[in-house]
């Protein structure tokens, strides 16, 4: 399975609501109990509850801030990196966890990027084979290497119909609602002719109605001259 970037996140990335490098995000180790989807709302807190997220054996570790995996995982900075065409990238750099205890059905199968604020899923990375240590170093290394490749097309979903009541990452409400407003108009006011009046007394000159200028025979002979 190769890395993922989820929809939500992606979502208000594209929406500039939010921003990697100056907001704060964490990196989190998860069991084989997780699925990773790229859809739906579920968050970093959620999956934890759910009894999802790695558990250090050690309880030597337990009340050491320097060893040991601790719930939540580690906080991770972001830089910016040269963009490429139509892509942004960031780097998390160097992640390290020292002296974790973690096997059989509580190994490490996926490395989460969250919010750490409200929980937002930001991006998954599978481990090609399960990580099992004792008492043993954890080292998750980007320096100099993109972490996170967000393009234009980086696998948002699009609606196959227009809906108001959409949610997706690409507004299909405020584009329904535009064509709606648009529609509305030609209906209501219509297309008239130079010089010609309206037909109700709905339709002012005060209003923008769109006209169209009559063009007589000699016009048209002209059109066609040699």
């Amino acid at each position: 399975m190769t890395n993922i970037i989820y929809n939500q996140f992606l979502q208000r990335f594209m929406g500039q609501e939010v921003d990697l490098v100056s907001e704060e995000y964490c990196i989190a180790l998860f069991t084989d109990r997780y699925t990773p989807a790229t859809g739906g709302s579920d968050t970093y807190f959620a999956l934890s509850m759910a009894g999802m997220e790695c558990v250090d054996e050690n309880d030597l570790y337990s009340d050491n801030p320097y060893k040991g995996y601790k719930k939540g995982g580690k906080e991770v900075h972001f830089t910016k990196l040269e963009d490429t065409p139509y892509t942004s990238n960031f780097s998390a750099g160097k992640i390290q966890w020292d002296n974790i205890s973690l096997s059989g059905d509580n190994s490490a199968y996926y490395a989460i990027i969250y919010k750490k604020n409200d929980g937002m899923l930001v991006a998954c990375f599978p481990f090609e084979v399960p990580v099992a240590c004792e008492d043993d170093t954890l080292i998750l290394n980007w320096e100099n290497t993109i972490t996170l490749a967000i393009s234009s097309s980086a696998g948002l979903s699009i609606d196959g119909e227009l809906s108001k009541v959409s949610s997706n990452a690409v507004q299909n409400k405020t584009i329904t609602d535009r064509i709606e407003k648009i529609y509305t108009g030609i209906e209501k006011f219509g297309i008239r002719l130079n010089e010609e009046g309206p037909d109700n007394d709905d339709w002012s000159d005060d209003e923008s109605v769109d006209a169209l200028n009559r063009i007589d025979e000699s016009s048209i002979d002209h059109m066609f001259e040699d």
